[in-house]
């Protein structure tokens, strides 16, 4: 490992390269578990849902959104809900609306078989 790599002559420095290798990997490790952009929280919603519900569940999407974490939001349909699809798109479209404040849109509402869902990051 070089020490000084200007001088004349460059000065290096012997080391045991396992113990440099394993100091490294604990700087990693202590690093990942610093970071929660990469963890995914979910919240799941359903079409009747009541307003005051659907209040709670945004504050708790906002919270977790401030301790930086990404949140995807499941819209779940059920039986005779999957034919008005239009009206869940218009349902989650008005969910991203209160939410474009404090995230920004990573995947915009798409249909996976009976649900709808987007992913927000922090912004």
């Amino acid at each position: 490992m070089l020490v000084a790599e200007k001088a004349n002559p460059p000065v290096a420095k012997l080391i045991d390269f396992g113990k440099y290798k394993y100091k490294l990997e604990k700087l990693n490790k202590s690093q990942k578990i610093k970071d929660h952009s990469n963890e995914i929280k979910e919240i799941q919603l359903r079409m009747k849902i009541n307003d005051h519900d659907l209040k709670i569940k945004l504050e708790k999407t906002r919270q977790f959104l401030q301790k930086r974490y990404k949140v995807k939001i499941t819209l779940k349909m059920m039986g005779r809900e999957m034919q008005f699809m239009n009206l869940a798109f218009e349902k989650m479209q008005k969910i991203l609306a209160d939410m474009d404040n404090i995230g920004k849109i990573e995947t915009h509402p798409k249909k996976e078989g009976n649900r709808i869902s987007a992913l927000i990051a922090p912004k």
